[in-house]
């Protein structure tokens, strides 16, 4: 199972946040701290009888009782977590380029939770095989969520995303993009920590996946989502990269550049 297969528990370094401006910051943009809670009623026997026996019914499969309350209450939990989709999957794209690691896994987890079919299932009918699957596929479709619901930007929005000083012109933010790729390649060559998710090998891959992680990469070898390919395009061509017009179309893309961001102010607050 690959690294961004399994829930992140550990705590890269990153830029140290000063908490009563991060969160004035996210107060101001409209988003939330903690991740949105499904909002499922609580089921009543009643409700859950009938859905069951209409599962049970409507099913060419035959299932005990049991199995069948089972899955039902996984139907109804599903329809709680359906609701809030897509506003879940909107929090994190409005937060793409603020949002501190910690609270883009707690709100990315929080996506994939809606998503698992087997979160929220009843102990003894879920085996370990079927819940690890049902938890990748969850990731798959989280990450699927955020890239559709993103908004593509111009690449001078980005730099201003990035560049947040006030008064810098144009040809100012394109300096110090140039600066900042040319602070990124060295820093992929450079960190160690990546060797433990490339095996030593694809560590642009291993950057992206930290970034992005615990979203899935969908598939990065598809032709239709060549991420690491547009960014080593980047890298490799810094002076004219501020005027890609892909810059911005891609929400993998830009969270990676949100976070080796991320990485460059806190390695120049270290200095």
């Amino acid at each position: 199972m690959s690294a961004n297969n399994v829930k992140s528990t550990a705590k890269p370094a990153g830029k140290k946040i000063h908490r009563p401006n991060y969160e004035q910051k996210l107060k101001e943009m409209g988003l939330p701290l903690t991740p949105i809670k499904p909002q499922a009623k609580p089921v009543r026997q009643f409700q859950l009888a009938h859905l069951a026996a209409t599962l049970g019914t409507s099913s060419q499969v035959k299932n005990s009782p049991s199995e069948s309350a089972a899955l039902a209450l996984q139907f109804w939990n599903a329809a709680g977590k359906a609701l809030l989709i897509e506003a879940q999957a909107r929090v994190l794209t409005r937060g793409i380029f603020v949002l501190a690691r910690k609270e883009w896994e707690a709100h990315a987890n929080a996506l994939i939770d809606y998503f698992d079919d087997c979160d929220g299932a009843l102990p003894g009918q879920t085996d370990s095989e079927e819940a690890s699957k049902c938890y990748c596929e969850a990731q798959k479709k989280a990450g699927c969520a955020v890239a559709e619901v993103w908004v593509g930007l111009t690449p001078i929005e980005v730099l201003r995303s990035l560049f947040t000083k006030k008064n810098l012109s144009d040809a100012q933010c394109e300096a110090e993009f140039i600066k900042f790729l040319e602070y990124a390649k060295t820093d992929i060559e450079t960190d160690s920590a990546l060797d433990l998710h490339s095996d030593g090998e694809d560590r642009m891959k291993a950057s992206l996946v930290r970034a992005w992680n615990p979203l899935d990469l969908m598939g990065e070898e598809a032709p239709n989502f060549p991420f690491t390919t547009q960014i080593e395009i980047l890298l490799n061509n810094p002076k004219v990269a501020s005027k890609a017009r892909l810059l911005g179309t891609n929400a993998l893309v830009v969270r990676w550049l949100a976070c080796m961001r991320q990485r460059q102010l806190s390695a120049n607050m270290k200095r």
